[in-house]
């Protein structure tokens, strides 16, 4: 799709979710009786304008936002707040009933198109950090190092140079960036010539490619998974009774089927035998097949007083190698075999490393006298890591996915989960605005969003839906947040009138107070646009 028609789809798409918005006050009013003045898309001057019985329907310049103007609704006029078709007129609930009708239109929505998405199955939505490594944990989603091609273009610039889709970016001017930094430095810096980048198809076949005129993106073809960077153990230092084949410097990512993202999984992973590592090694991903890695072994645990072992002084604490050159394999068969065989029995231990041999001449009531237990002798995997950020991408292993008569409660589920995420979020997006006077680098306003969705329309229609029915839960989510200007704050005051036995805060007051509200979601969302703009320019 052409970046212009993609741009106008976004814009129509947020439009409609303004509009589906607006829609809902507008019948909620007309349900209730009050007088609807205005129902405006937009903000600015007027593009479109119509009156049709009471209300000028108008279609403004600015395509980021939305209003429903209600006779009554910020009037200070007695006659007018006195008016049946008045706003101030209607009682508490019929009031909250309208201010709730946007959001509650908003959640149906993004519950519909939840429902549809996990009814033909869809990318599972990652929520927070905290989510995220949930997903990593359960192999819903996985990180894989490198770039990689989620699909590529028929025809394009990809597709002549023979791009598989699954293909991985392995280097870029020769060089294999392991960081977003790493990648972000290689792609900005100025060249008198095209980047040269060399992809790895799933087949081991080697591609290279210009993909990337100097300094600048191209269009050219292939569609990537969602980059991220994530902390992965690196290899500083081996134990020097290493049998894994690694080397310093190698990332860790699997041990035998767990994945491995901090220094608690390495120690849990040598509580087992290894016999599977997987590694990022030069760009490429390498399989390390090894032997068991931990030593079962067979210690005397103690020894009878009086015993034929005693007599022997069989010590405590030996390791138990081998029964009459029998090699010993576990507790059990060491056991079994002390029963079967008949005096004079040898026994090869190993007493704090040093080889011993004990013959055993007699047995008593056909036992020796001897305790066994099993131990693991756990070898560590390497003796020091370090966390390093390692560049990868993020690919959905599991889908989404429901019964359709299952998929409306799970779609209710989901958005309950992720407007919780939603709240967490922007409480502490306002927190660090009123503490560090900052807004942070990840928030974006309609411009990123329009970004986003237009990259979507682009290259990802298949997760377009949960991208829509996000957007939607967001506006419901945000819009029902007690903030001055917004449905939750005028909705904070009906409540208030309500706990004061009907008496309402004076009208000029609680004009005042939406409009500072409204001054300063205005004014955060121009710093947010401005930002997002200069951020697109970089």
């Amino acid at each position: 799709m052409p970046l212009w028609l993609a741009i106008i789809f976004a814009i129509l798409i947020l439009g409609f979710l303004i509009f589906i918005h607006e829609l809902g006050h507008f019948l909620m009013a007309k349900k209730n009786g009050v007088k609807v003045e205005a129902f405006g898309i937009g903000f600015g001057p007027k593009l479109i304008k119509k009156k049709v019985g009471d209300t000028v329907y108008s279609l403004n310049i600015i395509p980021f936002g939305g209003y429903v103007q209600l006779y009554g609704e910020d009037e200070t006029d007695g006659g007018i707040l006195q008016s049946k078709h008045s706003f101030a007129s209607k009682t508490p609930w019929q009031r909250i009933e309208i201010l709730l009708a946007g959001v509650v239109m908003n959640l149906l929505v993004a519950i519909v198109l939840l429902t549809i998405g996990i009814g033909f199955g869809m990318d599972p939505i990652i929520g927070d950090l905290d989510d995220f490594r949930d997903k990593l944990e359960n192999s819903e989603i996985l990180h894989v190092p490198n770039l990689v091609v989620k699909s590529v273009a028929v025809g394009s610039e990809a597709d002549k140079a023979g791009i598989q889709k699954l293909a991985r970016l392995v280097e870029i001017d020769k060089q294999a960036p392991e960081t977003y930094v790493e990648l972000s430095e290689l792609l900005t810096a100025p060249l008198p010539q095209d980047h040269e980048f060399v992809f790895k198809n799933p087949d081991g076949q080697t591609v290279q490619a210009h993909v990337f005129a100097a300094g600048t993106v191209t269009t050219f073809g292939a569609n990537m998974y969602s980059p991220a960077n994530l902390l992965r153990p690196k290899v500083l230092e081996l134990d020097v009774t290493n049998n894994y084949d690694l080397a310093v410097g190698d990332v860790i990512l699997r041990i035998n089927e767990r994945p491995v993202f901090n220094a608690e999984d390495l120690a849990n992973a040598s509580l087992i035998d290894v016999n599977r590592i997987l590694v990022y090694r030069g760009g490429n991903v390498v399989e390390l097949k090894v032997q068991a890695s931990n030593e079962h072994s067979v210690v005397i645990s103690d020894v009878l007083e009086g015993s034929p072992a005693a007599k022997n002084l069989v010590p405590k604490a030996g390791i138990l190698v081998a029964v009459n050159n029998i090699k010993v394999t576990s507790a059990m068969q060491a056991s079994q075999t002390l029963n079967e065989l008949a005096a004079p029995i040898t026994l090869k231990l190993l007493v704090e490393g040093v080889p011993q041999e004990i013959q055993i001449l007699e047995k008593d009531n056909g036992r020796i006298g001897v305790f066994l237990d099993e131990v693991i002798m756990i070898r560590p995997i390497v003796n020091k890591i370090v966390m390093s950020p390692l560049l990868g991408s993020i690919i959905t292993a599991k889908k989404l996915q429901a019964p359709w008569p299952v998929a409306p409660f799970v779609a209710v589920t989901e958005s309950y989960r992720l407007g919780k995420t939603t709240v967490k979020s922007f409480g502490s997006v306002v927190a660090r605005i009123f503490t560090k006077f900052e807004v942070p680098d990840e928030v974006g306003g309609p411009v990123a969003v329009t970004q986003i969705t237009t990259q979507f329309l682009r290259y990802d229609k298949e997760s377009l839906i949960w991208l829509v029915a996000l957007i939607s839960l967001s506006l419901a989510v945000i819009n029902v947040l007690p903030i001055p200007a917004l449905d939750g704050g005028r909705i904070l005051f009906v409540v208030i009138e309500v706990f004061r036995g009907g008496k309402k805060l004076h009208p000029r007051v609680e004009s005042i107070i939406h409009l500072v509200g409204f001054v300063f979601l205005i004014l955060l969302i121009l710093i947010i646009s401005l930002k997002d703009v200069i951020r697109l320019a970089e």
